[in-house]
């Protein structure tokens, strides 16, 4: 058990929903930037990416309540 914890994953047709709790200190507009810049360089999530795949990451509090949501497209590619 670290600062973040995937709890959960599903996937819905074209998205692939990812759920953590998350410890207070953590920033997760931080961490997803990084993530979106490893997806975007790393051929087999580039392609999943390029193919109309995304990722949604929702962290959920020390209270199991919402505290950051974010979309990964190939849109995070372009910039």
């Amino acid at each position: 058990m670290g600062p973040i914890t995937l709890v959960q994953a599903k996937a819905n047709e074209n998205t692939v929903t990812l759920i953590f709790t998350k410890q207070n200190n953590i920033d997760m507009d931080s961490l997803v930037k990084r993530v979106a810049n490893v997806f975007c360089n790393e051929i087999e999530t580039k392609y999943l990416l390029s193919s109309g795949i995304s990722y949604r990451i929702i962290a959920l509090g020390q209270n199991k309540k919402v505290e950051s949501f974010s979309l990964i497209s190939i849109k995070a590619c372009l910039h």
